[in-house]
């Protein structure tokens, strides 16, 4: 989805904090509220929401969340991209 090593971020938080400022429209709104949750409750795991800690645990769960939610996006592209890969 990205092209930057996240391992480069220090901390979960921060690379949570850099993917979600790239996400819009559909997948921030559906995002939105386990953000603020997020924020709200920033060092303190446990006060958060069940919902937040599934969708925001790490960058894997929120790629998975979006993937889950919206599919794996434009059909076309993602069988260029597969063909592109076998050669």
């Amino acid at each position: 989805m990205f092209n930057i090593d996240l391992d480069k971020f220090s901390t979960n938080h921060k690379r949570l904090l850099y993917i979600v400022s790239y996400i819009k429209g559909a997948a921030f709104e559906f995002i939105e509220p386990y953000l603020e949750d997020y924020l709200e409750n920033v060092g303190n795991f446990v006060a958060r929401k069940e919902g937040t800690r599934r969708v925001l645990s790490t960058d894997k769960t929120l790629f998975d969340e979006i993937k889950a939610t919206f599919g794996q996006g434009n059909e076309r592209q993602e069988s260029e991209r597969a063909l592109l890969k076998i050669h």
